[in-house]
């Protein structure tokens, strides 16, 4: 509650009236029954910051959501298959081992981490993509992440 003030003075009988009309001054086993019971009901509840359902929230996200899974879903399987056949075409060779080892690296290395070094790279240093998925994305902004 105090976070949603910000840097303004909140007494508090405000802070009382907002927790309150979350629900925040019941127990905390009340509130995760009536979140089960609106859950049930399909009500995903409100964001607290911007008073907006959160079905419409999620809703506004899906469509470049979906769109951005089977990007990526698309990406993995022509790149994996087709460095899959690379790789398999000179078995126990430099390119193999090299592939190999550049796989290893690619799947242990976290999500985060790679995706910021690409960004990093490709976005900042390079200039060569936009770093950020704008709501109506191309395909090329599609690529970074």
């Amino acid at each position: 509650v105090r976070a949603l003030a910000g840097e303004q003075h909140v007494d508090a009988a405000q802070i009382a009236e907002i927790k309150a009309s979350l629900g925040l001054d019941q127990p905390i086993w009340q509130q995760y029954l009536n979140y089960l019971a609106n859950l049930f009901q399909g009500d995903l509840g409100t964001q607290i910051g911007t008073k907006r359902p959160v079905a419409e929230v999620i809703a506004d996200a899906y469509p470049i959501t979906v769109r951005l899974g089977i990007f990526a879903f698309v990406f993995t399987v022509v790149a994996g298959i087709s460095l899959g056949i690379v790789a398999g075409l000179k078995a126990e060779s430099l390119r193999d081992r090299g592939l190999l080892g550049l796989t290893l690296v690619l799947i242990s290395m976290p999500s985060f981490v790679l995706g910021f070094l690409v960004q990093y790279f490709f976005a900042f240093q390079l200039g060569i993509a936009n770093p950020n998925v704008s709501l109506e994305p191309t395909n090329t902004e599609l690529l970074m992440p």
